[in-house]
């Protein structure tokens, strides 16, 4: 009597020969496969563990303006929504005081203290001259409206939160005096935010 194996087509002298092959042969062995990278494993232990674990796996969302990746739809939606970057054509608080002054060749692309040094140059002011201090005090004005564009009033826990997390500060305070006080011990060029 012969005992034959369907799957690679051999044949055993006994049940036993026959269940030896099936247990111990390669070509037998069961095997997981990953769908997305054509990768196998023994187990569907190992398997999940590929997909748990494998860069190749993580599902990102990137933005396709500015190339940076969110770890959920939701970061990204919120960062489109929330970024200056993407919200270009509106005239912000430095664009508008920049524009005020009509021969100077204004790029919103660059950060504001290069701009207003290239417009110091531009319009030759002296250094204490009441030009140059009247100047001075609107930029000033429009760097802390940009600032509450941006990020909120200084009463609003939310735009506290949304200037923790552009600084880095995890876990988010409580309240609206821890935040500022979090915000204080932090070295934070605040031009830097709004750029």
């Amino acid at each position: 009597m012969s005992f034959h194996c369907g799957s690679c087509n051999r044949h055993y002298g006994s049940q036993k020969a026959l269940q030896q092959h099936v247990r111990d042969s390669p070509v037998h062995a069961l095997s997981f496969d990953c769908n997305s990278c054509d990768r196998s494993f023994n187990s569907g232990e190992a398997l999940q563990q590929h997909l748990r674990y494998s860069t190749l796996h993580t599902s990102t969302f990137g933005c396709d303006d500015c190339h940076r990746s969110f770890d959920n739809e939701e970061a990204l939606d919120q960062h489109l929504r929330d970024s200056h970057i993407h919200q270009k054509d509106i005239n912000t608080p430095l664009d508008v005081f920049f524009c005020s002054f009509p021969t100077f060749n204004y790029d919103r692309s660059l950060p504001p203290a290069t701009s207003y040094a290239s417009l110091q140059r531009h319009e030759r002011w002296q250094r204490k001259s009441t030009a140059s201090d009247n100047a001075w005090m609107r930029y000033q004005s429009a760097l802390e409206s940009e600032l509450h564009m941006w990020y909120g009033a200084e009463d609003d826990l939310t735009a506290w939160h949304a200037l923790c997390r552009a600084i880095g500060i995890e876990p988010l305070p409580n309240t609206c005096k821890q935040c500022e006080e979090a915000v204080q011990k932090t070295y934070i060029n605040i031009v830097d935010l709004i750029e």
